[in-house]
């Protein structure tokens, strides 16, 4: 029987909240994804931008191609 070996990406996720110089100005939440194995770093500001700072890894890895084909 044939079996693929399962594929694992790793990243790291940091959040922070970053104070502002500006007076009365509310703090921010910042975040950096952080690409395991070639330590490749993407600031982001909004959760919204993950999908594109991940959609490339995954792509290469053919792991957007796998999930299409088993739904």
């Amino acid at each position: 029987m044939y079996q693929i070996a399962p594929i694992a990406i790793s990243f790291v996720l940091r959040f922070w909240l970053e104070h502002r110089e500006i007076e009365g100005a509310l703090p921010v939440w910042r975040g950096v994804v952080e690409h395991v194995p070639s330590g490749e770093r993407h600031y982001f500001e909004r959760l919204e931008q993950l999908p594109d700072i991940l959609a490339p890894y995954l792509a290469s890895n053919n792991i957007a191609e796998n999930k299409k084909e088993s739904s």
